[in-house]
């Protein structure tokens, strides 16, 4: 099955976050995006640059000795200029640890792109949470480690 430019927009901002490869994710953005990480759907949204996006994940995974996100089940409702990007999401975070060595976090994401001079960038994220396990400590370990 052929992906879409569209979802290659969202894989690659993805796969730049996992192998710390920032200027990719970054190439995928619009120069401000809308965040919203809702916790049963009521989360709070923030309009943050793309620079300022991609420190604050920059900060918060640099602990983590890999990270990968899948998704999977992209519903996709293209238009001219905008986009609307439903896909499955499971974050699995990897740091060796004696209670464990993984971290997941399991929901949906959707996007918002914007046809940008011939090319799709992302302008919006919402990740609507549905559950994690593992070992639920490592967020904190792993942020001591990047200290």
């Amino acid at each position: 099955m052929k992906t879409s430019r569209i979802e290659n927009v969202i894989v690659e901002f993805f796969r730049g976050i996992d192998d710390k490869k920032w200027e990719l994710s970054a190439n995928n953005l619009m120069e401000k995006v809308q965040v919203n990480y809702a916790i049963d759907h009521l989360g709070v949204p923030a309009l943050l640059t793309a620079e300022k996006l991609l420190s604050s994940w920059r900060k918060s995974l640099s602990g983590f000795q890999f990270t990968q996100h899948q998704l999977a089940n992209f519903q996709i409702e293209e238009q001219t200029l905008e986009a609307k990007v439903q896909c499955y999401g499971t974050i699995t975070h990897y740091l060796p640890h004696s209670k464990g060595n993984t971290w997941r976090v399991v929901g949906n994401y959707e996007f918002q792109l914007f046809k940008d001079l011939e090319e799709w960038k992302i302008e919006a994220i919402t990740f609507f949470f549905k559950y994690q396990d593992g070992n639920l400590e490592l967020p904190k370990v792993s942020s001591y480690s990047s200290q």
